[in-house]
């Protein structure tokens, strides 16, 4: 037969004590816990790509249906959505790696997207994407779209000219932005071709002297 002596005042206290201190430790663990969340959240959003809500919104969206035949927007799309939290206000932020990195600047580089904005040039720098070679030719984006979509149609429509366009189109899509301008690379090359086919489309004689001045050529062509 076995006696339980009856608890004291010490055991109850003691047994608060033991009650204290795991709720206490728990409250710390928990507390360190969102020390560390936060610091982590941090660390990422400062070295984050920004995209105004607005140009998230519609490049997840064009990504998502270019989806539906287009093995290759649904990773950028997946890397696009993967968003972490920021304090700034109208902004949405991804920290992917350099991979994911990698594939969503490529597909915001692609038809039908056209994602030419300051968060690419962050992306470029996460995949750590060497600068194109050949000398920056920087123009707007409106005209920068003009022609590419001018160039698209010719491509589009076969002919003569469609693989001129489609070279053309190549070095166009691989452009960055700088200082708000859209900065494309053209050797020396790519230029005579390039040069060719921009002209062709009517783009402004000024950006075609550009080029033609990289292929060599002086002056100043007609209007096409």
């Amino acid at each position: 037969m076995s006696f339980s002596r009856p608890l004291t005042v010490t055991d109850l206290s003691s047994g608060e004590d033991r009650r204290f201190r795991r709720n206490r430790s728990r409250k710390s663990d928990h507390a360190l816990k969102m020390r560390e969340k936060r610091a982590d959240a941090a660390k990422k959003e400062k070295v984050a790509a920004f995209f105004t809500r607005e140009e998230h919104k519609a490049l997840a969206d064009a990504l998502f249906r270019k989806g539906r035949t287009d093995p290759g927007a649904v990773s950028a799309y997946a890397a696009l959505t993967n968003t972490i939290p920021t304090k700034r206000s109208g902004f949405v932020a991804v920290a992917p790696n350099a991979e994911h990195a990698a594939v969503l600047a490529k597909a915001l580089r692609g038809p039908g997207i056209n994602g030419f904005n300051y968060a690419l040039v962050r992306l470029d720098e996460i995949s750590g994407r060497a600068q194109p070679a050949g000398r920056p030719v920087d123009t707007h984006i409106t005209t920068f779209l003009d022609v590419l979509g001018k160039l698209e149609a010719v491509e589009n429509g076969g002919g003569e000219h469609a693989t001129r366009a489609a070279r053309a189109i190549a070095v166009l899509r691989e452009a960055t932005l700088y200082r708000g301008l859209i900065r494309t690379f053209v050797t020396h090359a790519d230029a005579g071709d390039m040069a060719d086919a921009i002209h062709a489309v009517g783009a402004l004689r000024i950006l075609v002297n550009e080029i033609d001045t990289i292929a060599g050529r002086a002056g100043f062509r007609p209007a096409a």
